[in-house]
Formats: C-alpha cells, sequence, structure tokens
C-alpha cells in the first residue's frame, strides 16, 4: 500500500506542486472540467490549527491509518473548519478535488445535501469508492494509482449532460488564473447556491 516516501519518488509532466510533504497533479485532460487536482499529503507534518477555508467546491479524501484506509466527502463549507488535529492520526493522505460544480455529474447529488457536511463515502457511491479503495491497495506508485483513478471516474462520466453553471464558474476562475478577490469568490458561492443551481 501507497505511503508517504513514495511522493519522493514520483516523477510525472502532471504534477502541479511539489515539496517535502505535499505532492499535487492533474487530472486527465477530460476530468479537468470536474476535477480540480490530486493531491498527496503527509498530515503528520500539519499544524494543529490547519483550517479548510470556505469553499464551493467537493474534496474526497482518502485516509491511510496504522492499518485501515477510510474514505470520507467533505461538501460545500460555508464556514471555516478546522481539520489539522484530525488529519494528524493518519499516515498519509490522498485527495481528489473536485471543481465548483465537479462532484454532481458523478453522483448526481444536490449539493444542499452535502452543505456543512462531512459523509462516508462508501454511503454516497458505494461502487466507485470500493474501486478506488481497490486501486489504492493494488498500486505501487503514485502515478499508477492517479492512472487508475483518472479511469475509474472517467468510465462514471455521463457526458450527455453539462450544467451550464459549471462551465460559467470555471470559465470565470481560469480567466483570472486563480487570483480571486473576496468578492468574486462571494458571487461565485452565492452563484452556486442560489436556488438555480441547487442541482450542481
Amino acid at each position: 500500500m501507497l505511503e508517504t516516501s513514495e511522493m519522493n519518488y514520483c516523477q510525472s509532466q502532471r504534477i502541479l506542486f511539489k515539496d517535502e510533504y505535499n505532492l499535487v497533479l492533474s487530472p486527465h485532460l477530460a476530468l479537468k472540467p470536474y476535477i480540480a487536482n490530486y493531491t498527496f499529503t503527509n498530515p503528520k507534518m500539519m499544524e494543529t490549527k490547519v483550517t479548510v477555508l470556505p469553499t464551493v467546491s467537493n474534496t474526497l479524501v482518502y485516509s491511510l491509518g496504522e492499518n485501515e484506509l477510510i474514505s470520507g466527502l467533505r461538501g460545500i463549507n460555508t464556514e471555516p473548519a478546522v481539520i489539522g488535529t484530525f488529519a494528524k492520526r493518519f499516515q498519509f493522505l490522498f485527495l481528489i478535488e473536485f471543481q465548483p460544480g465537479g462532484f454532481y455529474p458523478f453522483s448526481k447529488l444536490e449539493q444542499r445535501l452535502l452543505l456543512n457536511g462531512g459523509f462516508a463515502f462508501s454511503d454516497l457511491l458505494p461502487v466507485v469508492d470500493r474501486k478506488i479503495m481497490e486501486a489504492y491497495q493494488q498500486a505501487i506508485s503514485i502515478v499508477e494509482l492517479v492512472a487508475a483513478v483518472d479511469e475509474i471516474f472517467l468510465e462514471q462520466l455521463d457526458d450527455s449532460w453539462v450544467n451550464p453553471a459549471v462551465t460559467h464558474a470555471i470559465k470565470r476562475l481560469v480567466t483570472v488564473k486563480g487570483q480571486v478577490s473576496s468578492k468574486m469568490l462571494a458571487s461565485i458561492e452565492s452563484f452556486v447556491l442560489s436556488a438555480g443551481w441547487n442541482q450542481c
């Protein structure tokens, strides 16, 4: 099973960021409208006060403990959430960070149902969760795991439906190259949570 040391040996053109404790890779090109990145991190080095700020996207987290791998999905946050103490219980974290609205095409779950909550991923999408668990346990490298997870999500993707609101929000974020003011972030969040975009 993959451990934190594997981050040191990862060589890929898809690396977006890498340091001693973190590794961030881009997803398959066809998944970029839905998945922002794959992040691998060593939580033992986190500060206990590490906080997740309000966000309009979902994050799927696979956490490796002593002898177990658990998964959970964090919904849209409208309030900060302190995660450091919880995360430090684990040896290795693998995060799948979705684009705003990017989780809906895979789950068909309305975002309002996931608001400010944490959920066992096996309760939401048990088949996908099982496949990712198996891929994690069988992978001998991070590159191999990322390729397997890409394939799992590509199989799940129904490209016959893309909510125009997702495209609009992503275009706005891409246009400003991630340099988003609080005012713009608030307007995007308001748009996401409005009645017109309940589903994505």
